[in-house]
């Protein structure tokens, strides 16, 4: 019985190194606002028939804002503003759509040029969609926003891609 207790031992210290961190660190702790440098600018897409912007400022005060609108036929049939701000716990993505209740999403995975952002409070039971909002910059250096959940048992999402806009030319004032 020692003998079998004694290997037990050896292998669990075999298997551990011991200067291993007893817990691991978290993975918040290499997020940065400004690693979501590759968000920033003003973006446009066509979805829907319709004309999408966007446009996000650079980080200033832990905080980047944003602002998008989808334009149908010479009117503006969506809108909202977001802002994606860094605190101690984290950082947190605000949006504020027309006319519906502020949803905020926690940022849970960040790599090179993508940010997945999820609600830390979904709630299946009720319509909460989306759960996740995702940004990754393409290769052609276009945007793709995404959102995603579940519903009726299956998650579902629309993707909106984005090219970089042109700036606009100046203006001659009279």
């Amino acid at each position: 019985m020692k003998k079998n207790i004694f290997l037990l031992l050896a292998l669990a210290l075999w298997a551990r190194p011991l200067d291993a961190p007893s817990k691991p660190p978290s993975s918040q702790e290499h997020f940065s606002l400004e690693k979501l440098s590759w968000m920033v600018g003003n973006w446009r897409g066509y979805p829907k028939g319709g004309y999408l912007e966007e446009h996000w400022s650079t980080a200033a005060g832990k905080t980047m804002l944003g602002m998008s609108r989808l334009v149908v036929k010479g009117k503006t049939t969506f809108y909202e503003f977001m802002k994606i701000q860094q605190y101690s716990e984290g950082i947190f993505l605000t949006i504020d759509p027309l006319g519906r209740r502020k949803k905020t999403f926690r940022l849970i995975r960040l790599e090179k040029q993508e940010a997945v952002f999820e609600n830390p409070t979904f709630q299946k039971d009720v319509y909460d969609f989306p759960k996740k909002v995702i940004y990754r910059l393409g290769k052609s250096g276009s945007l793709m926003a995404r959102i995603e959940g579940p519903q009726e048992g299956k998650i579902v999402g629309e993707t909106f891609w984005m090219e970089p806009m042109k700036p606009p030319k100046p203006t001659k004032r009279k």
